[in-house]
């Protein structure tokens, strides 16, 4: 990241970040939920079905995705999966038949995982640098994160704008399409053409016998498990506001949004810190304030008069959630992990990683419904700070193992900011 910021290299870093476009689409059901129902003329039901196509093909694909990484060139797989998603978005926006909606949303999901999750990661590591992962994948999810909000304020103005909701929704539908396809325009025009390494021992099965043989890409797969399970345990903080300290639905929503808006300050951040301190000392500081939040969360007074204390929490939360998601994959950098099996490594880190997402939800539902709300939330937040305290254990093992490399990988940033 230490090459000049020239024009062309700051298109190359946008094209990086179009995953905040990518993932609009399929993620945004719930902000325009009634409109859905009435576009595609389907039940409550048939669109969770929608949703869950999506869902479910992404879940189980992005193991394919990392091999795939490995195997094709990052900027031809960017430029299909922009091409692809934009296609399907358009067609997606002309609102077919409930049997083909269920298709392109399982279109997408295999476009969003087994084409673009893994080289889009594998594409900000090239663009970075070896050993500047911290600040190429932090400020990669903050600037995501920034066109994410931008994107969703100008979706919201046109379908306010629109002559009847079903219209507005179309249009936001085919604004998401038109900006993809843009995007996918410019990776084509501006992206390296990065090399494939293709020889004997960087064949798909020897990528895989090296990535499962690897304890460090075990390491940070069981670091990001346990990380997420406090992700997913945040998310229950506006119905733990609302039924404890009795805010408004309004507010609620408003406590919601902060998620929107905080969490580019943290992945600014844990890029920037990443490269004083080094990427999973970084990664360490921001969970220990995170184990922390959540064990105040699960034993502070709960009396109306602190919800104020709240809305900072949860300010504070989002932040330094942003920071964490922003180096997730970051220590494979610290873990001499090569840039020729990094789209396997980011896989399988994934596959396991992500795992909490689609498990815990059900099991916090679960807690919520079994006992009251009293007891049920601080037992979700003692879980999220647990989960989090075994992550900083494996986090102090992955730095113990690599301690020689994170100490050279330090010393050569040293140089590079003294010109030395």
């Amino acid at each position: 990241m230490k090459q000049k910021w020239t024009l062309k290299r700051v298109i190359q870093f946008c094209c990086l970040c179009g995953a905040g476009l990518m993932y609009y689409v399929p993620y945004g059901f719930s902000i325009y939920y009634d409109t859905f129902i009435e576009a595609f003329g389907v039940s409550n039901a048939q669109l969770g079905a929608i949703q869950s196509a999506y869902t479910m093909v992404s879940m189980f694909t992005y193991f394919f995705g990392g091999l795939v990484a490995d195997k094709f060139s990052a900027r031809k797989l960017l430029v299909f999966s922009y091409v692809g998603t934009a296609a399907l978005t358009f067609w997606f926006g002309m609102f077919p038949a409930y049997a083909v909606a269920l298709l392109i949303m399982g279109l997408m999901g295999f476009i969003n995982t087994v084409t673009f999750y893994s080289a889009m990661m594998k594409g900000v590591r090239i663009f970075a640098g070896e050993g500047n992962e911290g600040m190429g994948m932090g400020w990669q999810e903050a600037f995501r994160c920034l066109v994410a909000s931008g994107a969703s304020i100008l979706a919201m103005f046109l379908f306010s704008q629109s002559a009847d909701d079903i219209t507005g929704l179309r249009n936001v539908i085919w604004l998401f399409a038109a900006a993809i396809l843009a995007i996918g325009i410019l990776s084509f025009i501006f992206l390296e053409r990065d090399v494939v390494t293709q020889d004997a021992d960087h064949n798909l099965m020897n990528n895989l016998r090296i990535c499962f043989k690897d304890v460090n890409i075990w390491l940070i797969s069981l670091i990001v498990a346990c990380l997420y399970m406090s992700n997913v345990a945040i998310r229950f903080m506006t119905p733990f506001a609302t039924s404890i300290f009795g805010i408004t639905v309004l507010m609620g929503a408003v406590l919601g949004n902060f998620r929107e808006y905080m969490r580019p300050f943290g992945a600014f951040a844990a890029g920037s810190l990443s490269t004083r301190v080094g990427i999973t000392k970084a990664m360490f500081i921001f969970s220990a304030i995170f184990c922390v939040l959540n064990y105040g969360l699960a034993f502070m007074p709960q009396s109306k008069s602190l919800v104020y204390v709240i809305f900072i929490m949860a300010a504070v939360g989002w932040i330094v959630l942003g920071a964490m998601r922003g180096l997730y994959f970051a220590p494979i950098g610290e873990a001499n992990i090569s840039m020729a099996i990094t789209g396997t490594a980011v896989g399988i880190i994934a596959t396991i990683g992500y795992i909490p997402d689609a498990v815990m939800p059900m099991v916090y539902g679960k807690i919520i419904d079994s006992f009251p709300p009293e007891r049920a939330y601080p037992i979700i937040f003692t879980i999220a700070g647990t989960s989090i305290l075994l992550g900083l254990v494996l986090m102090l093992v992955f730095m113990k193992r690599n301690k020689k490399s994170i100490a050279a990988l330090m010393e050569k940033k040293r140089r590079e900011a003294t010109g030395s």
